[in-house]
């Protein structure tokens, strides 16, 4: 066990300062590092609350692992005529699901919705135990979907924390990032009938770097966000809960992110980690090292821990360059968050064996030296 501790110290960094938080609006917010989860900041992060259609990353996260986006998905009278933010769907239209996704996030369709979740499940209620079962395999454990639109009701509920989680797992597929990112899309029905759309997200015009993510809104539920926005390889994940002044908080938020935040290399692929012995090798050892990297994440006035645990295979000649050669398992904070394999940087042959001509021939020229100094 190797143990990588970075520690941060507050002359490097400045010292998180609260009280430059006290005015954010939001009842509750977190600020969270996309990639390893980590909180940078928070403020009633577990506390449970209305997400209005925040929801609708949880549904565009179902609807692509659980759909082609080349399905045909038929409007039903059901779908048409939900109440609130609209694609303007009529019943017996027919658009492909990658149209209904880009419907839902850009406009906000709670029509797109309830035509995705029936397409799915048969019906919304069903459609919400696919998303309940979604959020529980993502780690969000104290939030609960009744709908996938995020109108209101009482049992219909989220955290801070567990929709940051849920965005920072929708985060990493590549269609649901280029979706979340468009500021305007043209799309068609499968007869032809254009639509455009126009992204509600005014971060994505107003602040640098920001790559999505939704808004929302009840009366009940008050304003809604969730942004996400990368510069220089880091990549944020805001969410704020009634928040009245919701754009001036994310800016806040954000921008204390990325001063704060710095990524720290725990895997280097160029390094040596060790050399391994193989079995009748010609070498008798061989260098090998990371397949992958790992970056690691470093937050002001915080100390980060991280082990790295090597396993090493049992090799045997003969033995290519790049072949598996272990494990290395990243631990933070005792919890696993990366493995990948260890790879040889070069390969062996077998070593050879005597032959019986060669072993006489040894066995000879040995009594034929011991002659001469006898």
């Amino acid at each position: 066990m190797i143990k990588i501790l970075l520690i941060l110290s507050v002359l490097l960094f400045p010292s998180l300062n609260v009280r430059a938080f006290e005015n954010i609006s939001a009842k509750a917010y977190v600020l969270m590092e996309q990639s390893t989860g980590t909180v940078i900041l928070e403020k009633n992060s577990k506390v449970k609350m209305k997400p209005a259609s925040t929801t609708k990353i949880l549904t565009a996260v179902c609807a692509i692992e659980n759909a082609m986006l080349s399905d045909k998905v038929t409007v039903s009278k059901n779908a048409a005529y939900q109440e609130g933010s609209s694609v303007y769907l009529k019943p017996g239209d027919e658009m492909t699901m990658e149209n209904m996704i880009y419907g839902l996030m850009l406009s906000s369709g709670n029509d797109a919705a309830v035509a995705i979740a029936e397409h799915i499940a048969g019906d919304t209620e069903k459609f919400s135990n696919v998303m309940n079962n979604k959020a529980r395999d993502i780690g969000a454990m104290d939030s609960n979907f009744e709908n996938p639109n995020g109108l209101d009701d009482d049992k219909h509920y989220v955290t801070a924390y567990d929709l940051a989680l849920i965005t920072s797992y929708a985060l990493k597929n590549d269609f649901f990032l280029k979706t979340v990112s468009l500021k305007s899309k043209v799309i068609s029905d499968l007869k032809g009938t254009k639509r455009y759309l126009s992204n509600h997200n005014k971060m994505l015009h107003n602040y640098e770097g920001c790559i999505g993510v939704k808004t929302g809104f009840t009366k009940k539920s008050g304003r809604t966000l969730v942004t996400a926005a990368e510069r220089n390889g880091i990549r944020l994940v805001a969410v704020t809960l009634n928040a009245p002044n919701d754009w001036d908080d994310h800016e806040k938020l954000l921008n204390k992110g990325f001063d704060t935040v710095r990524k720290q290399k725990v895997l280097n692929v160029d390094e040596v980690v060790d050399n391994v012995e193989v079995r009748k090798g010609k070498n008798e050892y061989l260098p090998v090292k990371c397949e992958e990297e790992y970056y690691g994440i470093e937050v002001s006035g915080k100390e980060t821990d991280y082990d790295v645990l090597y396993k090493y295979d049992k090799l045997k000649a003969p033995v290519k360059k790049g072949e598996k050669a272990g494990e290395a398992i990243v631990f933070k904070n005792g919890k696993e968050v990366f493995r990948t394999k260890l790879i040889t940087c070069h390969g062996t042959e077998r070593k050879r064996g005597f032959s019986i001509i060669e072993f006489i021939k040894r066995i000879f020229g040995y009594v034929k030296t011991s002659e001469i100094y006898k």
